[in-house]
């Protein structure tokens, strides 16, 4: 399935009564701010944005985005890819002070709204706080060693040893 990309800028200033509905891919590649949580930025987002202005004049973003992005593991420290999905509604204003009395809002600077920034927010929202692979990917049962390749894991001493000897000598 081919999906056109969208496009990166939608300019307020020519959208009709009807607005407008978007439908299409973004790419990942180049969205800095998402790339500090990714192990890699490849592949795309997809979305689905309907941008209207309501009848008091207010411009209204809504839509859901989705993509499956490359996360490091927290428990193996490996790449895990997790689907995320985000739907959202958002006012459009012209600047920052305009932002007050609204939930969620976003500027467009010089009536543009930027489509992109839009989606990489949104996404980054979505972010789990902790990436793990599934219960049944075997991550959990792997036992990492990070000490020079070839070194064998070093024996730990049971810290509460010293515990269970005192504990041996009261019953005595």
């Amino acid at each position: 399935m081919h999906e056109e990309t969208l496009p990166q800028f939608v300019d307020l200033r020519r959208l009709g009564d009807d607005g407008a509905s978007l439908t299409g891919s973004m790419p990942l590649a180049g969205r800095e701010r998402l790339a500090g949580s990714l192990v890699e930025s490849t592949g795309t987002a997809s979305a689905d944005i309907r941008v209207s202005r309501e009848p008091g004049g207010l411009v209204i973003a809504e839509g859901q985005v989705d993509a499956g992005l490359a996360l490091q593991c927290q428990r193996c420290l490996g790449t895990v890819t997790v689907p995320v999905h985000a739907d959202f509604r958002v006012v459009v204003v012209a600047t920052e002070a305009d932002t007050e009395g609204h939930d969620e809002a976003v500027v467009a600077l010089d009536d543009r709204l930027d489509v992109f920034a839009l989606l990489e927010d949104e996404l980054i929202l979505e972010l789990p706080v902790v990436a793990l692979h599934d219960a049944d990917s075997g991550c959990a049962d792997s036992k990492q060693h990070f000490g020079p390749p070839g070194e064998p894991e070093p024996e730990r001493e049971n810290p509460f040893a010293v515990l269970a000897e005192l504990k041996r000598r009261d019953d005595h």
